[in-house]
Formats: structure tokens, C-alpha cells, sequence
């Protein structure tokens, strides 16, 4: 993984999350000139192969985040009560972060419900896809 202020480059993402800075324990979003917003603490889970279905039944995180190099993604449980910056208002419960090899962008993916993203869930949705450069 990635460490270190990525810049967003969806036109999606809202001001408070236009820039990331990745951990092995918590996500840091900032504003595009670096001013940090809020912090979210996450908890490891795993790594699953872009083809794994986000929900029984359901699309690929390869397809809900399209990458023609995607190789990997990071599934991570959000520890504590996440913004809602993340999901327009609704609690973020999981995420997502799927990279490319080689690794010059990440794609960052925000999901509702009780259950993680996963072949087995059937209570996760989507709530928020943004993308954010490696420089």
C-alpha cells in the first residue's frame, strides 16, 4: 500500500475529501490544498482479487470501480462513527481500497450496511467511489 497526501482526481469527491493520506490503521482526508478535514480509524480485513463480488450476486469491485489493471483490494471495517462527509449523510460501515499495478492511482470506495463487502454480504452498498492519484 501507499503512504503519503494523494490528490483526488474525481470531479465527485466533495472539498472534504479531495486529498487522502492512507494508513495501516486510519484513513486521513484534507482539502486539495493539504488542510486535513477528519480522520477515519479502520481495522484491517483483508485483500480479495478485483473479480470478488461486492454482494451476493452482485457486480465485481472490478466493474464498480473500473480498472484495466486493478490488481488488489484492500478491504478495511471502519472502527468508531465515520463522517458524513463519506456517504452524503448515511454511516459509513466499510471500505474498500482498490490499486492498480503498476501503482500510480487508487480508487477509494465507501460502503453502507452491517455486512463487509464480500461474496457472502447481502446488507453493503456502495455509498461513495472517488480516485486519487499516487504521486
Amino acid at each position: 500500500m501507499s503512504t503519503g497526501l494523494m490528490g483526488g482526481y474525481t470531479t465527485s469527491a466533495s472539498e472534504e475529501i479531495a486529498a487522502v493520506t492512507f494508513g495501516p490503521d486510519r484513513v486521513v482526508f484534507a482539502s486539495a490544498d493539504g488542510e486535513e478535514t477528519f480522520t477515519v480509524a479502520t481495522e484491517f480485513l483483508g485483500v480479495v482479487a478485483p473479480a470478488t463480488a461486492i454482494v451476493a450476486g452482485g457486480e465485481s469491485f472490478a466493474s464498480a470501480a473500473p480498472s484495466a489493471t486493478a490488481t488488489r483490494v484492500e478491504l478495511r471495517r471502519i472502527v468508531g462513527a465515520a463522517p458524513e462527509a463519506l456517504c452524503g449523510g448515511m454511516p459509513a460501515t466499510h471500505m474498500a481500497l482498490v490499486s492498480d499495478e503498476p501503482l500510480t492511482a487508487l480508487r477509494f470506495m465507501a460502503f453502507t450496511g452491517a455486512d463487509a463487502p464480500g461474496p457472502e454480504a447481502v446488507d453493503s452498498a456502495i455509498c461513495l467511489i472517488s480516485g486519487y492519484a499516487v504521486d
